[in-house]
């Protein structure tokens, strides 16, 4: 149905132990990289060398079908998920992939079957359960679907993506037992609180009508239209003719699919690691980067301190290598999500989002800082091997963004709250005399991390590049 988004995964995967090892990691990364700048046939060619050399590699098997998928080549996908499956049965992010490829073939009962199956494997990922209450509506089951966005409520009380299918569903199902106008209202008014998008406008107008305020589902739809392009459009402007009408919009469960549908998923797919790490309390001292301890005589009496002088140019600070963790294509929401999961068990994690012409959104996360490749890809090979991480990256990022100076925890976090609530997450790096450096990203090149600094200008943001 409409307002159906597939969150297909790709695991960002690295293990460098070996010489052998390192050449198929960076086979994968270059893989992962052409899937980045949409280049599907490069990156399958990518995955499939990588599969030449090492034919039990599940995560290179589930990757390739990442890319298939994406050229429409669904059976093929489907066949390289199954592979993966088949070489590791618990593979968490093959499994959830084969059940959203089912669901865009509108193979239903078999994408409900994936689903159950990947909840079995783990139960705490919300975006197992959503993918399942997707295929229940797409059959005209309202109930279970609105059962199974619950549960993935339940998992995370801020899922914009939950919230906003239970509001759909609740306004415009098309048996009466489960239409509810209020509870919608309250719904959609939530994940546009989360998220202020055309399908979250779209959803709030619906319940509108549903519950007899036209007026205002008009004015709520002719806002989402205008965030949309003339192609995609189409059932939009049919649902505001229908308010104007004072007819409320129902479901056509006779047609399963519409091209907004299809629209919707093409720009809105994912590489989303949605396999949760089994992240335990207890972290690996060497991989643990936090604020320094602070006095609290200290905290009283010092202020964030914003220098000039970048940062960078003090004795010691100089940490170029981090640990790349997931990427997501088009949604800031789940990477803040992986992060936030990260930081309550204690892993030091950031994210940045980058918008390249043409490519898209990338929203990637990032744990720790370290002063050699060594350094990180041993803190990798011990998160992994504690399983507090499933997939860790050492890469060389050796650039960022500069907001200030602080070694007051309370100033800490009053900036990370304000910022994120521009969209931008902040973290901590060591500086000199016991101060922490904050900052934003970590980048490449330097002509990276200076195309974010206009944008960051016109939101109110003072910053400079500096090296890590």
């Amino acid at each position: 149905m409409r307002n159906i988004v597939i969150f297909i995964c790709i695991s960002l995967f690295a293990g460098v132990l070996s010489a052998t090892e390192n050449r198929f990691e960076q086979g994968f990364e270059q893989g992962i990289r052409f899937l980045e700048s949409q280049d599907y046939d490069k990156a399958i060619a990518a995955f499939s060398d990588v599969l030449k050399s090492d034919p039990a590699n599940f995560k290179a098997f589930h990757s390739r079908g990442i890319a298939r998928f994406l050229k429409e080549d669904y059976d093929q996908a489907i066949s390289d998920f199954t592979r993966a499956a088949e070489i590791n049965p618990r593979y968490f992010e093959a499994i959830h992939s084969r059940g959203g490829a089912w669901l865009y073939k509108k193979e239903y009962d078999r994408a409900i079957a994936d689903f159950t199956n990947a909840i079995e494997i783990n139960p705490l990922q919300a975006e197992a359960f959503r993918g399942r209450g997707d295929a229940w509506f797409c059959k005209g089951d309202c109930g279970k679907a609105i059962a199974d966005h619950t549960r993935a409520l339940d998992i995370n009380p801020k899922d914009a993506e939950a919230i906003y299918k239970i509001a759909w569903i609740s306004a415009t199902c098309p048996d009466a037992q489960y239409r509810d106008g209020e509870k919608a209202v309250a719904m959609a008014k939530k994940a546009i609180e989360l998220n202020p998008g055309a399908n979250f406008l779209d959803t709030l107008a619906a319940s509108y009508a549903e519950s007899g305020k036209f007026d205002e589902a008009v004015s709520t739809q002719e806002k989402a239209i205008a965030l949309l392009d003339t192609k995609t459009s189409e059932e939009y402007l049919s649902r505001l003719d229908s308010y104007k009408k004072h007819k409320p919009w129902r479901e056509n469960f006779t047609v399963p699919w519409k091209k907004q549908d299809e629209d919707e998923v093409k720009s809105e797919i994912v590489s989303e690691a949605t396999h949760s790490p089994e992240i335990k309390t207890e972290i690996v001292s060497e991989a643990k980067h936090s604020y320094p301890e602070v006095e609290t005589e200290s905290v009283e009496k010092t202020e964030v301190v914003k220098k000039e002088t970048p940062v960078s140019d003090t004795p010691g600070s100089d940490y170029p290598y981090t640990l790349h963790i997931f990427s997501y294509m088009n949604n800031k929401e789940m990477a803040a999500r992986t992060v936030i999961r990260l930081k309550e068990k204690g892993i030091p994690a950031f994210s940045f989002c980058s918008d390249a012409p043409g490519k898209g959104a990338w929203c990637h996360v990032f744990v720790g800082y370290y002063d050699t490749f060594e350094s990180a890809r041993n803190a990798a090979s011990e998160l992994k091997a504690q399983k507090l991480l499933h997939s860790a990256d050492a890469v060389r990022r050796p650039y960022s963004l500069w907001v200030g100076l602080s070694n007051s925890f309370d100033e800490i976090k009053k900036l990370e709250k304000e910022l994120s609530q521009k969209g931008y997450a902040v973290y901590g790096i060591p500086g000199s005399q016991n101060l922490v450096r904050l900052l934003i990203g970590a980048f490449e090149t330097k002509e990276e991390a200076e195309g974010l600094i206009l944008v960051l200008e016109k939101q109110g943001i003072k910053t400079k590049v500096v090296k890590r």
